[in-house]
């Protein structure tokens, strides 16, 4: 039995964010690469002619384009101010502004031109590609690639008369990015720094299937669309041996011979963090002659480094082979380069290499032996530690045989103390207290502030707001009592027990979700006790409160262990007799 699961669609989150299902040591975490041609509706302006994505098919005439510029810098705005429309007839023209989201949704901006009369909003995809839009009645609101929107303003300044008219007819269109890993696919590593995702697959604008009642197929995008190819690929190449395989064996064959990737635009490797092993290649798994045990390497952190590690080279072919061994280092992801408590949603590229030395180079292997190679790595001499940057490369054994497949290994590691990573997001102040009134809405709460439970409607509830910026293994909240005496762990009604393994939270941006961006553990003064199963309805009283998440790589013991946060104490006021309902 094979596990494939989708690594996720959190690519601008950046670091630590693959899916939980795709996280076991023999199963499957997939990325996504781009897909190399699709077809999309058209647009042109001048010499122009380029794809176009729109939520809703429109007709409109011909019309001018006004790009909106950045008054300070002049670069491309993102037409997320109402007052950018005071100076300007947009009236009749469609508004070209940045596709950048971190200010205000595409809705908001698309709606602030229409306010303006404008003919339809043009947003230029960052950093490449092209995105979805929102679907406005009667207004068109258009997705462009990043390098037509260049192009469509050096056309503009040569003549701003240029008319820009829009096809419903579909074209094939090889796109930004194609072939290369999609911006979309969720960064590894996982909370232990073991490799992951594990290979890639087509999964950006792929002809899917889709309910009837809506056409029976669709175009769409993301991890989800590339793991049915990784299941497929399973399939065939079982197909193709004539024998049974466990799910385990299936995806080494599939690693070890997949096609390592470049960053669209780039020279240089793309990270394992990102492609895994690269993307699938079914037919270099078929036939292939050589095997490369285990299929990934994890190096860990500094402090935990593994300096030796052995591999294991098959000669599954009917004749001796002689291998050649190399090594191509892939972009180290610098995530805390800004000095943050959370990884930057856009990791900085760094040539921080790791170097690999072997035990035996070229090696010989006859026909059904296996030999062993150490390999001895020496972490990046460049690289900030206290930054953390993951580092990552291949080991890859050529054969000398002409026309013969070549196999390879990924590797991922850490520069750093992995467990001085923080954990809460302190740039946004978490953790911190909440009240919530009976209408939902939160609000800021001093310490000593005192929360009435009793009654059957309760006016403010008190609510510990968190935020994490990566893993922990054990997350909890502690009660303690006036005399600091430990009572248990906190229990919310919402989120339930305040002592468990948490993930790191999405990236904060404006427009985001607050329960998509924040744990709310609601307290309605219930606790459980160390080593107990049932739960305890506190009695009326004064509690401090503390927010203590374990460090990744540490034992879990307390307080050493422990990312500590103070909320200081709280007064409730519950249901007399220290026990309430359950």
């Amino acid at each position: 039995m094979a596990v494939v699961a989708a690594a996720g669609d959190s690519g601008a989150d950046g670091v630590w964010m693959v899916s939980d299902t795709g996280l076991g040591e023999t199963s499957s975490s997939v990325a996504s690469f781009d897909n190399k041609y699709q077809s999309y509706r058209s647009f042109t302006y001048g010499d122009i002619y380029r794809p176009y994505t729109s939520s809703v098919t429109f007709s409109v005439d011909p019309a001018a384009i006004y790009p909106m510029f950045d008054v300070l810098d002049g670069s491309l705005s993102d037409g997320c101010e109402p007052g950018q429309y005071d100076d300007i007839d947009a009236a009749g023209k469609f508004i070209l502004v940045s596709g950048n989201t971190l200010h205000c949704p595409p809705h908001l901006r698309a709606e602030l031109a229409q306010g303006a009369n404008a003919a339809g909003v043009i947003l230029q995809s960052i950093p490449y590609g092209l995105g979805a839009t929102p679907a406005l009645d009667n207004f068109p609101v258009i997705s462009i690639e990043f390098q037509a929107g260049v192009d469509i303003i050096t056309a503009y300044k040569k003549d701003p008369q240029t008319l820009v008219s829009f096809s419903a007819q579909k074209d094939s269109f090889a796109v930004e990015n194609a072939g290369f890993p999609s911006a979309f696919s969720s960064y590894g590593l996982d909370g232990e720094l073991h490799s992951k995702p594990d290979l890639g697959a087509p999964g950006s604008n792929i002809l899917s299937t889709y309910p009837l009642a809506k056409d029976g197929y669709a175009v769409l995008s993301g991890t989800s669309m590339a793991t049915p190819y990784i299941a497929g690929a399973h399939a065939l190449y079982i197909q193709s041996q004539k024998k049974t395989f466990r799910g385990s064996q299936v995806r080494k064959v599939l690693k070890n011979t997949a096609t390592i990737s470049k960053d669209f635009n780039a020279t240089t490797t793309a990270s394992a963090a990102k492609q895994g092993a690269g993307l699938v290649n079914v037919l270099n798994a078929i036939l292939t002659t050589t095997c490369i045990s285990p299929d990934h390497i994890d190096l860990f952190d500094s402090v935990r480094h593994r300096k030796t590690v052995h591999i294991k080279i098959k000669n599954e072919g009917k004749k001796s082979e002689t291998y050649t061994l190399s090594h191509t280092p892939a972009d180290a992801l610098n995530s805390y380069y800004r000095g943050t408590s959370v990884p930057d949603g856009t990791p900085r590229i760094e040539a921080d290499y790791a170097t690999v030395g072997f035990s035996a180079n070229p090696i010989n292997i006859a026909p059904g032996e296996t030999i062993t190679v150490a390999l001895t790595f020496k972490m990046p001499k460049k690289g900030d530690e206290t930054q953390w940057p993951i580092y990552s490369g291949y080991v890859i054994a050529t054969p000398n045989t002409a026309g013969s497949i070549a196999v390879h290994v990924p590797y991922t590691g850490l520069k750093g103390d992995f467990s001085k990573v923080p954990i809460e997001d302190t740039d946004l102040g978490a953790p911190f207290m909440y009240g919530k009134d009976a209408d939902g809405f939160y609000a800021p709460v001093p310490p000593s502030r005192s929360f009435n439970l009793q009654g059957p409607v309760v006016d403010l509830t008190p609510v510990i707001i968190t935020r994490e910026g990566s893993h922990t293994p054990r997350f909890t909240i502690r009660v303690y009592d006036p005399n600091n005496f430990f009572l248990g762990y906190l229990y919310s009604p919402d989120l339930g027990l305040a002592d468990v393994a948490l993930g790191r939270n999405i990236k904060y941006v404006e427009n985001v979700e607050f329960d998509e961006a924040f744990q709310s553990w609601t307290w309605l003064g219930e606790v459980q006790p160390e080593g107990a199963s049932n739960l305890v309805t506190l009695p009326s009283n004064s509690y401090r409160l503390e927010v203590a998440s374990q460090r990744k790589f540490t034992s879990g013991v307390y307080p050493q262990d422990f990312e500590i946060f103070d909320l200081g104490s709280y007064t409730i006021l519950t249901n007399t007799g220290g026990e309430g309902p359950k």
